[in-house]
């Protein structure tokens, strides 16, 4: 069955039309098995237990909506202009990060679910050498509201502009570097706070720890990144997405610890190295992670 817009709205905002791959989002509330005894050997009625939201969603790497999903991971950016380019810089390491609400629909059978609160705790990107560039997210959310009309029957949207893997790349000290496949995930560590409610909802998400954690995998034709990796010394990491100087987004993990990889020989190809990456808060800039969205919208 074709569905309605997926709509989302961060705290302050309207809601945007977005565009998805995927999305497992759903409010969930368990059945508790009544033990009370004495009425025979058949249960009595079950108790209704803790409400709960959570799923993935998966949408495509792009230029303008790409700044959405960054704001609910890192919170809000600072943004500079410069003659109608503006320059979106989101840093880690926040301790308040924004709620937003998603709408699910089916306009079809006017079914339209509402999920407040929501918190996004993982943004796992995936880069290749071909196809269509997509990130796959981890929300947890607080209620659920269903309706038979939308919250919003027009939303706002950006201009679609996705990114294609062949427009990805990878920096390591300033230098770009020729890889065969890189994994980046970023990671808030959101926990549930499960309080006393009448409602039965989670009484709001804790944000723990941030962490960046990734790999990459080289052909083996030199040995600057295991030397680095067996001396312990740490990188600094981009990786991103990019149209043009104006039209880019890149993530930059400012302090990383590689891993030193195996050198397996499979066959008759090149040697091929899989170094696994952590991040670490680089004390002058006083974060780990930054990210720079350059596009022609003016806010998020």
């Amino acid at each position: 069955m074709p569905k309605s817009p997926f709509t989302v709205q961060l705290a302050s905002s309207e809601f945007k039309q977005i565009v998805i791959k995927s999305c497992s989002l759903d409010g969930s509330q368990s059945l508790i098995e009544n033990d009370d005894l004495g009425m025979g050997r058949e249960s009595l009625a079950p108790t209704m237990g803790r409400k709960s939201v959570a799923g993935d969603i998966k949408v495509p790497v792009d230029l303008r909506n790409m700044g959405i999903w960054l704001t609910g991971l890192l919170g809000s950016a600072v943004t500079t202009e410069a003659t109608g380019v503006y320059t979106h810089v989101f840093s880690s390491g926040k301790s308040i990060l924004p709620s937003f609400t998603v709408e699910k629909s089916f306009k079809e059978v006017a079914d339209f679910s509402i999920f407040n609160g929501c918190k996004i705790g993982n943004m796992d990107f995936d880069f290749q050498a071909d196809g269509n560039a997509a990130v796959s997210m981890g929300l947890t959310g607080q209620g659920e509201e269903n309706s038979d009309i939308s919250v919003q029957p027009t939303p706002a949207k950006l201009v679609y502009k996705p990114f294609s893997n062949a427009q990805g790349f990878v920096n390591i000290d300033g230098a770009e570097v020729e890889i065969m496949s890189a994994s980046l995930s970023l990671n808030n560590n959101l926990s549930p706070i499960e309080t006393i409610r009448s409602d039965n909802k989670i009484g709001g998400i804790e944000t723990g720890m941030f962490n960046a954690t990734g790999s990459v995998s080289v052909k083996f034709t030199n040995k600057d990144l295991l030397n680095k990796a067996i001396a312990g010394t740490p990188v600094s990491m981009s990786l991103g997405f990019k149209f043009s100087d104006t039209e880019k987004m890149t993530i930059k993990v400012l302090e990383a610890y590689i891993s030193k990889p195996g050198k397996a020989i499979d066959g008759p190809g090149g040697i091929e190295l899989s170094f696994d990456f952590q991040g670490a808060k680089n004390v002058s800039a006083g974060k780990m992670v930054e990210v720079e969205l350059i596009n022609d919208v003016e806010s998020y």
